[in-house]
């Protein structure tokens, strides 16, 4: 006998069901040595049989096992568990598809014996995609048919995950997990950042206020802090649009009212606010660009409203007296009475010097003094600090090396002003 031929008939006794079946083989092979037939399987044909499936690493069953497997899947004797062990003989169907899987996870419909009634089809977690064994509605899991709304990978869930706690299905992991990122947090099925955390948008925060100054989520924002809407400030403020600020009221020529109570001046117009200009008819002062309303009259800038007439105030350009409120119109200008307008300003008539104003330092003196001088009796002394060339010079009557000691609380030692 070839070693070969003895290695087929050690391997067909090791699967032999009987001993008339061994004794067979046994002879049999003897006779093919004799004979010079090639090998025991092509004397009894073992090509045209089916192979046996030997128990495979990834899980794969024998065809004992296979039959078992079949026989708890569509029960015993049924064409369907037949049908199904033929297949696996041949490599194919449920038992070489489903691999480890217990019978009672097959997903197929099940007759009242609890067994899969095999005209439906059957299939397990992970197989063919839709399950034909699961009715419509329902998925195929680890554990069998499932309502689709409650499968989540391998699993089937005793509820959907729960989206109002921002919860969803993780195929990887078959369980519910959150939505939310880092730093946020579930607020009514939405993933947002609670109050304090960092934000760059409105929509970002479960309050849908973000302060763009701190640039952090708050429940409404402070006045002067960064607004990006009038929902975003804090009760009796509004967004003023041009500044991105809140503010109790928007100023006029600034952007971002919806109506006139948004703005300052009480007037909206087209999203800006603005005000009435002089000689124009008023309500209130705000409605003016002057912030004066005067008898249902915008005055001018410079003016007051005296004895319900608008006229002009002190250092204002008028025509005659009857433009100022002061009743004084001189050199052009309006001034209270007894002034006079030189230099730029009102003088009084005690500070004129030959068409100046000395200022009050130099009161009765004229000429004027100069910058570091003051009038005294009528004449101009030298102010501490100041150059001299004798005590007349100094206000003080203290000259100390060329230089006026400040009054009485200075001497002069060694040369130099000194404080008593």
């Amino acid at each position: 006998m070839q070693p070969s031929n003895f290695d087929e008939l050690t391997k067909a006794l090791a699967t032999s069901t009987s001993r008339r079946h061994a004794l067979r083989l046994i002879v049999t092979t003897s006779i093919g040595g004799l004979l010079g037939i090639g090998g025991i399987s092509t004397a009894f044909g073992r090509h045209n049989r089916p192979r046996r499936i030997s128990p495979a690493s990834g899980g794969q069953r024998s065809n004992k096992d296979c039959a078992k497997f079949c026989a708890q899947v569509f029960g015993p004797n049924t064409s369907a568990a037949g049908q199904c062990t033929s297949d696996a003989a041949h490599g194919r169907g449920l038992c070489v598809q489903c691999g480890s899987a217990t019978p009672s996870s097959i997903c197929c419909v099940r007759n009242t014996s609890g067994y899969c009634n095999g005209t439906a089809g059957a299939c397990c977690y992970g197989g063919q995609t839709p399950c034909p064994g699961c009715p419509t509605g329902k998925t195929c899991t680890s554990t069998g048919c499932c309502d689709s709304a409650n499968a989540c990978g391998a699993t089937c869930l005793t509820a959907p995950c729960d989206s109002s706690q921002c919860l969803h299905c993780d195929p990887g992991s078959s369980a519910c997990v959150s939505s939310c990122s880092g730093g946020q947090i579930c607020n009514n099925g939405t993933c947002c950042i609670a109050n304090d955390g960092s934000c760059t948008s409105d929509s970002n925060c479960c309050s849908q206020r973000c302060d763009t100054t701190s640039m952090t989520c708050v429940p409404c924002v402070m006045s002067g802090h960064g607004c990006l809407a009038h929902s975003d400030c804090c009760s009796s403020l509004v967004c003023d649009s041009t500044t991105k600020t809140c503010v109790a009221c928007i100023p006029s020529n600034d952007s971002g009212c919806t109506d006139n109570t948004d703005c300052c001046s009480g007037l909206c117009s087209s999203g800006t606010c603005v005000c009435t200009s002089a000689g124009n008819s008023c309500a209130t002062d705000n409605n003016c660009c002057s912030g004066t309303c005067c008898n249902g009259t915008c005055c001018g800038s410079g003016q007051s409203c005296v004895n319900s007439s608008c006229c002009n105030n002190n250092g204002i350009s008028c025509s005659g007296s009857g433009d100022c409120c002061s009743g004084n119109c001189t050199n052009g200008h309006c001034c209270d009475s007894g002034s006079t307008y030189v230099d730029g300003l009102c003088c009084p008539s005690n500070q004129l010097c030959n068409g100046h104003c000395c200022g009050a330092a130099s009161r009765g003196c004229c000429p004027c003094c100069g910058p570091d001088q003051s009038c005294l009796g009528g004449s101009c002394c030298g102010n501490g600090g100041s150059s001299c060339t004798s005590v007349a010079d100094c206000c003080s009557l203290n000259c100390c090396n060329g230089r006026c000691c400040s009054g009485v609380l200075e001497t002069c030692v060694s040369g130099f002003c000194h404080h008593n």
